[in-house]
């Protein structure tokens, strides 16, 4: 005589399998809603005036991002071009094609957002008269970073695809790169 089972075989499953998949489940979804409302234009528009923002404070020089903000599934944020003149108004002395950032992961569970790795592609640092009236731009810089205080972020990595300085000379432009 053979007893029957309430449950057919191989629906079974021990409660912490059930738990877990809905937790996995759980994730999945926030991490789908999340994606759908940054990649919301009105969200981007946001991002896109916070980045302008915190570069120009960061930099202290005027930040003109003439492209577009995107993020990527893996939620890094990709922007360009991008152009960094004195505040006085002078002429560009960086030029970027493209800036790809990756957020620190602890800082975002923590409510912080810190870049942990920066790519610069087709970066252009003149070195001439535009690099005279932008002085003024990596004093600032140097007063907003104390390297010797360490303030027990980490280290952040930054790396260039294309990094190409511009010396006037005699009127006339030279690349270096």
């Amino acid at each position: 005589m053979q007893v029957q089972s309430s449950t057919a075989p191989g629906r079974f499953r021990p409660r912490p399998v059930r738990a877990a998949a809905a937790f996995v489940g759980l994730l999945l979804a926030a991490y789908v809603v999340a994606l759908a409302v940054i990649c919301h234009p009105a969200v981007q528009a946001r991002l896109r005036e916070r980045i302008v923002e915190t570069l120009g404070t960061q930099l202290g020089g005027e930040v003109a991002l003439e492209g577009d903000v995107r993020v990527d599934p893996l939620l890094r944020v990709s922007f360009g071009p991008l152009a960094v003149g004195a505040r006085s108004g002078g002429p560009a002395f960086l030029r970027v094609e493209r800036v790809k950032a990756r957020a620190r992961i602890g800082a975002m569970l923590a409510g912080r957002v810190e870049p942990a790795s920066v790519e610069l592609s087709g970066a252009r640092v003149a070195l001439g008269p535009a690099a005279r009236s932008a002085g003024s731009v990596v004093a600032a810089r140097r007063r907003r970073l104390d390297l010797a205080a360490g303030d027990g972020r980490g280290e952040l990595s930054v790396r260039f695809r294309r990094l190409v300085f511009v010396v006037e000379v005699g009127g006339r432009e030279l690349e270096l790169g």
